[in-house]
Formats: structure tokens, sequence, C-alpha cells
């Protein structure tokens, strides 16, 4: 991929065949780390779903400049006879990937190029919220305003934050979050929940609207699968 910035976002949630896990992880590892970027993919991270959801899941998520790289990279990637080789090798007797969900979307806080190396070991945590049908705007304003500061001051590092351009349950909105561990991360959401702004924000939603514009979700806590990607 080229040093211009990448103007939207995949995210891949996979679920895995029981006891296949760790086979997935070591795909991601030491098969799709050369086979990848062999194709102009080189994803931000990939992780290993702890809890949240359907378990076990692996979630990666990659850059696009284009629709149209996205198209051309993969249709290089599936006609490689060495992924084909890798994909083989790797399930064995069955699939390791039972069901996928893919998800488009667009950046509001722009996720690092690579998955730094000091992310490894910590407690990262996927949010996708569900956002009121016409309150888009609003929700923007709000996360950038008032609730990733207060998950920052509570202890979180904000790796991205984006808004599902093309997947299910639309409108709304992923945010990729970063915790020292998961005894910080109950610490810090619930130090988050009791700042004043935001608390005060989610009383004026309330009374205009019945609810609060960022409602229900998901969340997924996860490890990151340290990877060196090939040149």
């Amino acid at each position: 991929m080229s040093d211009m910035s990448p103007t939207l976002f995949e995210l891949r949630l996979y679920r895995i065949a029981p006891g296949r896990i760790n086979d997935m992880a070591a795909r991601f590892r030491d098969d799709l780390n050369t086979l990848f970027p062999r194709h102009g993919i080189r994803p931000v991270g990939g992780w290993t779903v702890s809890s949240g959801g359907a378990t076990p899941m692996f979630i990666y998520l990659m850059p696009w400049q284009s629709m149209e790289q996205r198209a051309a990279a993969f249709a290089s990637f599936v006609a490689d006879p060495d992924w084909a080789a890798a994909r083989d090798r790797t399930n064995g007797p069955s699939e390791l990937v039972e069901r996928y969900d893919i998800r488009l979307l667009s950046a509001l806080v722009a996720p690092p190029a690579v998955l730094p190396d000091d992310e490894t070991g910590r407690c990262h945590e996927l949010v996708c919220q569900r956002v009121a049908n016409g309150r888009a705007a609003a929700v923007r304003d709000n996360l950038l305003d008032i609730e990733l500061p207060a998950l920052r001051r509570a202890g979180a590092s904000v790796l991205g934050c984006f808004e599902v351009q093309i997947g299910p349950d639309m409108p709304s909105i992923v945010t990729l979050l970063s915790w020292a561990g998961p005894v910080e991360r109950e610490a810090g959401l619930r130090a988050a929940e009791l700042t004043p702004e935001l608390v005060a924000m989610r009383e004026r939603q309330i009374t205009e609207a019945g609810r609060c514009f960022l409602g229900s979700g998901e969340r997924y806590l996860m490890s990151a699968v340290p990877v060196v990607w090939a040149d």
C-alpha cells in the first residue's frame, strides 16, 4: 500500500470453528503476514476474542484507499496459488472460518497504520454501538468532544473510531480501545460514566428524544496477535 491516507477501513469478524482459534491466529501470524503484503493488503492488526458475541472469534482491521483498490487486492490474493496451499494446509480436514461479518467503515479517529508493538499484552476492546436514526451528526460531535475525551481521561487509548458505511445494524459506530488490563478497564469505564459533561449530555438527549443518541450494542474483549509484516 502506498503512503496515501486510507479513505475507508474494513472490519472482519470471523466465527471460528470450536477448538481452532489458535490455528486461526497462527495462520494470520505465520502465513498471511507474507501473503497479504504481497497483494497490497496490510492490516492494522488482528485479535482473538476472549468474550463478547459468539466465540471463538477472530477479528481484523484493514485500511483501503478505495473500493477499487480493495477489489483488485483481493482478486489478486484469492488467485495466488500460495494462498490456496496455505488455506488447505491450515484448514486441515475442515474450515477454520465458519461464518463472517464484514463492515466497511469511515474513520472519525484514524487508527495507526500498524498496531504498535507495545500494544501486545494490553486489553483491547471493540465496541459496536447503534446510533439513533437521524442523529449521526450529533453523535459524531459528542464522540469527539465529550465521550472519547472522557475515556482517554479514564485511562483508555482510543486506537480508532469509525462510522459504519456498509454493514449490519446501521447507523452505527465502532470504537477500538486499549486498556492497561481488565482491572483498569473496569475502573476506567466506571469513571468515564460519571464524567459530568457526559452525564449532562445524556440527560439532555433523554429529555429531548426519550433516549441517548448513541445506544446499545456489543463489546468484544480481545488480545492482539503479534505479527511481523513482510516488506
